[in-house]
């Protein structure tokens, strides 16, 4: 199950490549002494301080904060050695504490949260206590640790309903008196009062101290109790209303607005009172409401709708989308719920999409016709020349020192002819059907003839036979001879001894990379980022400067990623990752 030797390194991710690396392993290495750093601080924290009232958080921090800087360190070691396995249980037990972490402490911020007054927690003496709580609530109880209780004080109104509490009295009594008192549980620390006589709720907080434990007893009425829960909706509602960016709002069945929220005043420049009761046909425009009236009707018999208008604004067409939604008391339709969104630059960028793609379409039309004239009308006075260059050579007695001239103007033919053939290839290259292949096999067109034509050249290939990928068999093989070509007219020209070309593979969750790497002289740093341009020749040896522009031409075909780097041989590795 550990066992991790087929796995690679995260570099090889990162390509090896040094900024990347530095970047990587400097930022985690930083984040790892920080947080090792926390935990040291807190810990001399504790130790100057001996009346923490809940450790147990501080220790829970300072373990979480530990094993997250541990993942962080593991991150820069993993940049070298593929510890997966172990990464990933130090991850799991990271969960583990974070979760735990988190429970508790969401615990300790709820109780410190009901806490009226943070003097609570700091008051020494009972005096200075009392003072506090007799403003903020209606009854206390203060339970020493040993459980006995310390002091008490309950409100008169409080008494009525819990009964006077003797200092004698144990807390498992008081418990057990507040159980009966009590019914059903209402929300968050809230009980009714289960004397049907008496419609009251009570409020129950916790607050836990260094020596002891305080029992908060607030008395909420039930007309308060609802007054906030229904303040606490209406917030809510606003709340949603007013930060939806739609235009939102309530009409009645006689089409009189109800509620509108703050978009609808914006978009109609209009108050809140002065569009609550008034018609639609008083606040939209008249051509707007004529071409949204038939769907009114449909909302108006129960029907939802959804629909798409647009009006008149000046010289400006403004569109909306739609929707009405019927709602229905008692089986009898009242109205209907409204939300139109603005979809007026949507629409203009959609006609101005149809307009490019029309321009597009155009352009590729002329392109085929450009294709067309190279193929027939531009390669045919390129065949005369080298035809009659060769007959003159035949038939005039052409003296030696000039034949040099003929030999530069058919040199210059061929060279023009196979731009020409590049410029097709290029053009010619568009969407087919899609194959799965075997990666091996895109080779098999031209490796053994390049091996042949090479001796010079050691030629190691290392293409799994099973890894297949979906892709245009053709064109695929042609990123890959272009490819070697390209590290075969470098090498030609290298002074090395030993001259080598590797067609290495590796794979990650999502692609297959295929990296074809030489020992020639690499790329220089002004012409990396024109490598892949069409024409773009940065060799000394003869070539078009067309086979990379083909590569980067397929791999926005395959929706593959391509790209390079100077190997630590000396020489460069170019890659394509192909999707899985």
């Amino acid at each position: 199950m550990f066992n991790v030797s087929n796995f690679m390194p995260h570099g090889f991710c990162y390509l090896w490549r040094q900024d990347l690396l530095a970047l990587h392993a400097t930022s985690d290495a930083l984040i790892f002494i920080a947080y090792m750093l926390i935990p040291i601080a807190i810990q001399k924290f504790i130790g100057k301080r001996t009346d923490i009232p809940n450790l147990l958080i501080l220790r829970l921090f300072q373990l979480f904060i530990v094993f997250c800087g541990i993942t962080h360190f593991l991150e820069v070691i993993s940049i070298w050695f593929p510890i997966y396995f172990t990464t990933g249980l130090i991850k799991m037990a990271t969960a583990l504490i974070s979760i735990t972490t988190a429970v508790y402490a969401s615990k300790v911020l709820k109780r410190l949260g009901d806490v009226k007054d943070f003097n609570l927690l700091a008051a020494e003496d009972e005096h200075e206590l009392s003072m506090i709580l007799d403003e903020i609530v209606d009854g206390y109880i203060i339970v020493a640790r040993e459980g006995f209780i310390k002091h008490r004080k309950l409100s008169e109104t409080f008494e009525t309903i819990f009964g006077t509490i003797d200092l004698n009295s144990t807390l498992s009594s008081i418990k057990e008196r507040f159980e009966d008192l009590v019914g059903d549980f209402e929300n968050d620390n809230v009980y009714k009062v289960a004397n049907r006589t008496i419609n009251e709720y009570i409020k129950v907080n916790l607050i836990t101290r260094k020596n002891d434990n305080i029992f908060l007893f607030k008395i909420v009425t039930k007309s308060k109790k609802l007054q906030d829960d229904h303040d606490q909706k209406e917030a809510m509602i606003n709340l949603v209303l007013n930060n939806v960016p739609a235009l939102i709002s309530i009409v009645s069945k006689d089409l009189k607005y109800l509620l509108v929220n703050k978009e609808y005043e914006k978009k109609w420049e209009r108050s809140m009172e002065q569009i609550v009761g008034h018609s639609l046909t008083e606040v939209l425009p008249g051509s707007l409401f004529d071409k949204i009236e038939p769907h009114v009707k449909m909302a108006l018999e129960g029907k939802s709708v959804s629909f798409d208008t647009s009006y008149r604004d000046g010289d400006k067409e403004v569109s909306f989308n739609v929707s009405y939604l019927p709602y229905i008391i008692h089986g009898n339709v009242e109205g209907f719920f409204t939300m139109a969104i603005d979809n007026t630059e949507k629409s203009l960028q959609e006609r101005a999409l149809l307009e490019k793609n029309a321009q597009l379409e155009a352009l590729t039309i002329d392109l085929e016709e450009f294709v067309f004239f190279i193929s027939h009308d531009l390669q045919a006075p390129i065949r005369h020349i080298l035809s009659f260059s060769t007959l003159l050579l035949k038939d005039l007695d052409v003296p030696e020192e000039k034949k040099q001239y003929v030999d530069i103007i058919n040199s210059s033919c061929h060279r023009a002819r196979e731009l020409v053939e590049g410029i097709l290839k290029v053009a010619n290259l568009k969407k087919e059907n899609f194959l799965e292949t075997s990666l091996d096999k895109l080779f098999y067109t031209f490796i053994n003839t390049v091996k042949m034509e090479n001796p010079e050249i050691d030629f190691s290939f290392n293409i799994p036979a099973e890894k297949n990928v979906r892709c245009i068999p053709f064109q695929m093989s042609l990123v890959f001879e272009n490819y070697v070509n390209n590290a075969i007219r470098v090498l030609q020209s290298s002074e090395r001894n030993e001259k080598f070309i590797h067609i290495n593979y590796v794979e990650n969750l999502t692609e297959r990379v295929v990296y074809i790497e030489d020992n020639g002289r690499g790329v220089a740093p002004e012409h990396e980022s024109l490598i892949f341009g069409i024409f773009k020749s940065f060799t000394r040896e003869k070539s078009t400067g067309v086979g990379l522009a083909i590569v980067e031409r397929v791999a926005e075909l395959h929706d593959a990623r391509i790209g390079f780097f100077n190997n630590s041989f000396g020489g460069a590795s170019f890659w394509i990752a192909i999707k899985k």
